[in-house]
């Protein structure tokens, strides 16, 4: 799969809004982003936590539902990105780990090109932030969930890895097509 290649116009796409996780009403969204805002204090950063210097295993209450990526960037702009843990959670519902790969290569969405785009929107943004909406999987089933991104500092500053948590996510199946699942 090539992002470039995929027919889909993210021109006219219009992306949830980005919310405030200080002001979203879900314990463990505001636990997570709490968390980042100690990373960052712990780090002695004003700015944004270094992943590499992050405690992972403190994480553990939320790693199910977690998926972190490495952006591969071209410029200031995120071209592609690199799976580098995805929750076990989210790799039993989609029934595969996508773990090493890059969205170029695979991806649990039908549109890796929305994915892309968010991410660039976070890059851009530096906050953590949350959204609540529907995506459409390779499975071919709908997934609501809320999303709260967090980016962290790569070797140069900027942002250069991004986790995102899902939380409350609902599977939407069409009930004629749920045996395909199985």
């Amino acid at each position: 799969m090539s992002l470039s290649a995929n027919s889909f116009d993210t021109t006219t796409f219009q992306y949830a809004p980005l919310i405030d996780p200080a002001k979203y009403n879900h314990e463990l969204i505001r636990g997570l982003a709490g968390w980042w805002r100690d990373q960052a204090a712990a780090q002695a950063s004003d700015d944004l936590p270094d992943w590499n210097k992050v405690d992972k295993l403190s994480l553990m209450k939320w790693m199910g539902w977690l998926m972190v990526y490495e952006l591969v960037g071209d410029g200031d702009k995120v071209v592609d990105a690199r799976f580098r843990l995805v929750g076990t959670r989210i790799v039993d519902m989609a029934g595969y780990d996508l773990t090493g790969m890059l969205l170029s290569e695979r991806s649990y969405s039908m549109t890796p090109e929305i994915v892309i785009g968010n991410l660039n929107r976070i890059a851009e943004h530096g906050q953590p932030a949350v959204q609540n909406n529907r995506i459409r999987t390779l499975g071919d089933y709908a997934e609501l969930s809320d999303r709260l991104w967090l980016p962290f500092s790569g070797e140069d500053g900027n942002v250069g890895t991004i986790m995102i948590y899902l939380a409350n996510v609902n599977v939407l199946v069409d009930r004629f097509d749920s045996a395909r699942l199985q």
